[in-house]
């Protein structure tokens, strides 16, 4: 073929992917401001320290957990146009909005759940899709930050009595259950919904006082312990790690403060 039949010679194509490297994968997300009180149905299956992290948007995600989310999002899209049309016997709903008060009786202030979720049907019925890297690690119970988050949807949804989360291996092997999928269904876990909520009227009253006094990269709360993978993995965001390496006498801060 000839340069006229091809075009011109300094054309070169294009590379989709190192663009969907740094446009998806790559792509760093700014803070959206909220009220100190309000919640994303996400955010609360958080620790406390997670929890004030997100608020603030502190932390720099793991690449390769970027990469799962991302899958994650591709499959979300595909249910919210395609799932309702293919199930006949039960209304399907996707992206169901979640607009709830939870009132709180020992604060001058209640708390606020705002968020969407995957999947809710008319019989009840409320699902969360998750892609993994191991299903193995489900297979017993589910991870308690999804058991809280679809616990609050339960709370918050009307006409809602069961959760179900679903677990698959990320690399989309449907066809063998028994190995890449793992399902837990539940009803409305009334302790469980009361240690969110003190999760998160702690987590509130620290937001709402850190946005008086200016100290919003200072996290109150100490790590975990133990069997916490995002305390254990977390990584701040340069210009917090500047801002406090500020505040230290010799100007200097670890790695891992």
């Amino acid at each position: 073929m000839s340069d006229e039949e091809s075009g011109s010679s300094n054309v070169r194509p294009l590379r989709i992917h190192e663009m969907i490297e740094d446009e998806v994968i790559d792509v760093e997300y700014g803070l959206t401001p909220k009220p100190f009180n309000q919640f994303s149905p996400s955010m609360v299956g958080y620790c406390k320290r997670q929890m004030y992290n997100r608020k603030f948007n502190l932390t720099s995600m793991d690449r390769y957990v970027k990469g799962i989310l991302h899958a994650g999002t591709v499959n979300h899209f595909w249910l919210e146009h395609h799932l309702p049309e293919m199930v006949q016997d039960r209304a399907v709903e996707t992206e169901k909005r979640v607009r709830v008060e939870v009132p709180v009786d020992d604060k001058d202030f209640d708390l606020y759940v705002y968020g969407e979720a995957d999947v809710v049907d008319s019989k009840g019925f409320v699902y969360d899709h998750k892609f993994t890297a191991d299903v193995s690690y489900v297979s017993d119970e589910p991870k308690q930050k999804d058991y809280r988050k679809v616990n609050m949807y339960i709370y918050g949804l009307s006409d809602v009595h069961t959760g179900q989360l679903e677990y698959v291996t990320r690399d989309g092997k449907f066809q063998d259950a028994s190995e890449n999928v793992v399902t837990h269904t539940f009803g409305f876990d009334e302790e469980t919904f009361n240690a969110t909520v003190e999760n998160m009227k702690e987590v509130a009253e620290k937001v709402r006082i850190a946005k008086m006094q200016g100290t919003e990269h200072i996290n109150p709360f100490d790590k975990c312990e133990s069997d916490c993978f995002f305390c254990e993995k977390e990584v701040l965001r340069p210009e917090v790690k500047e801002k406090l390496g500020r505040n230290k006498p010799d100007g200097n801060l670890n790695d891992d403060e």
